[in-house]
C-alpha cells in the first residue's frame, strides 16, 4: 500500500496539505509519499523543504499510476472497491469530513484540506517539526520582535488583487484592520505593530496608521519562509484571509496570544471559514 499527498500552491496550502499527509500516515500507520509535480512548471515555488521535515518524493511512475486511462476508468466505476488498487481521493467540500483510505491498495489525495480538524491529535509533534532548517539571520528586525509586545499584522494583496482571484477570496479593507488594531491596542496598551505584506511598495506609499507600528521587510531580506516564523515569533497576530497568516498565528506558541482573524474567508458569506474557536473574529462590512 502507498498512500500519496499532491501538494500544491503557496506556502500555506503546502503546509495544510503536509499536516494532512502526516496525520493520515499517523493514523493509518503507514509511510505518506508526496506529490511534487506541481513544482515542475514555472509559477509557485516548493517552500516545505526550508522547514526540519521529511518530504519523501512519490516515484513519478508510481504517479503515473493513478493518472493512466484504465485506473482512471476503474477509479469512475470502482472507487470505494477494494478491487481498485489505485484509488483517488479529490477533496469534496471544504468543512471536515472523514477521508476514505483503502487499506488493501494504492491512495493518492488531491485537496487543500484547510481545517485543523485534520492534524489537531499531532499538533504537538507537527510543531516540532516545523522550524526553518537555517538558522534565521540575526537583524534590528528579529530582536525588535523579541524585545517588544509585538502584533504582527498581515496585509495580503499580491495575486488577491486579480479580480478573478478577489472575486472568490475578497480583499480586505482598511476597515477590518483598524478594528482590529483598535481591539488590540484596548487590551495591550504598549503594543507594536510590525506590518507584513506581498506589496511592500503600497506599504511604503499608502499605508497610514495613528499607531506605533513599522514595516517589517521593505527590502525583502528574508525569504517567504523566513517571515512566516518571524510573523510567528511576535506575541499577537492580525492575520489576512490567507492561509500564510493563518500559519503564522498557529505556529505562535505564546500561551497569552490574542489572535484576530476576519470573520469571512472568502468572498462569498456562506463559505467555510478556518478560523480556531480561541480567535478573534471581526466583521469587515464587506471585502
Amino acid at each position: 500500500m502507498a498512500i500519496v499527498v499532491k501538494i500544491q500552491g503557496g506556502l500555506g496550502n503546502q503546509l495544510f496539505q503536509f499536516a494532512f499527509g502526516e496525520s493520515l500516515g499517523s493514523q493509518l500507520k503507514q509511510p505518506v509519499l508526496y506529490d511534487l509535480t506541481s513544482y515542475r512548471k514555472p509559477g509557485r515555488i516548493l517552500g516545505l523543504n526550508k522547514f526540519n521535515i521529511d518530504l519523501p518524493k512519490a516515484p513519478d511512475e508510481l504517479i503515473s499510476g493513478f493518472f493512466n486511462l484504465q485506473n482512471r476508468l476503474r477509479n469512475r466505476l470502482l472507487l470505494t472497491s477494494s478491487l481498485n488498487k489505485f484509488q483517488i481521493h479529490f477533496e469534496k467540500q471544504q468543512p471536515y469530513y472523514k477521508v476514505p483510505a483503502n487499506l488493501k491498495g494504492n491512495m493518492y489525495y488531491a485537496g487543500y484540506w484547510q481545517d485543523e480538524q485534520y492534524f489537531s491529535p499531532f499538533q504537538t509533534a507537527l510543531k516540532a517539526q516545523l522550524t526553518l532548517k537555517a538558522e534565521l539571520k540575526e537583524s534590528i528586525l528579529r530582536t525588535t520582535i523579541k524585545e517588544n509586545n509585538t502584533v504582527a499584522i498581515h496585509f495580503r494583496r499580491g495575486d488577491y488583487l486579480n479580480p478573478a482571484i478577489q472575486n472568490v477570496h475578497g480583499l480586505l479593507n482598511m476597515d477590518y484592520y483598524i478594528q482590529a488594531i483598535k481591539l488590540i491596542s484596548k487590551k495591550i496598551p504598549d503594543a507594536l505593530f510590525i506590518v507584513f505584506s506581498d506589496d511592500p511598495s503600497w506599504i511604503q506609499s499608502e499605508l497610514k496608521l495613528p499607531y506605533n507600528w513599522l514595516h517589517a521587510d521593505p527590502n525583502k531580506l528574508y525569504t517567504d519562509e523566513e517571515t512566516l516564523i518571524l510573523m510567528s515569533l511576535c506575541k499577537h497576530q492580525i492575520i489576512a484571509n490567507s492561509t500564510y497568516s493563518w500559519w503564522a498565528a498557529w505556529l505562535n506558541c505564546n500561551p497569552n496570544k490574542l489572535i484576530i482573524a476576519p470573520e469571512r474567508w472568502f468572498n462569498n458569506v456562506k463559505s467555510y471559514s478556518p478560523i480556531l474557536n480561541d480567535w478573534i473574529t471581526i466583521n469587515d462590512n464587506g471585502f
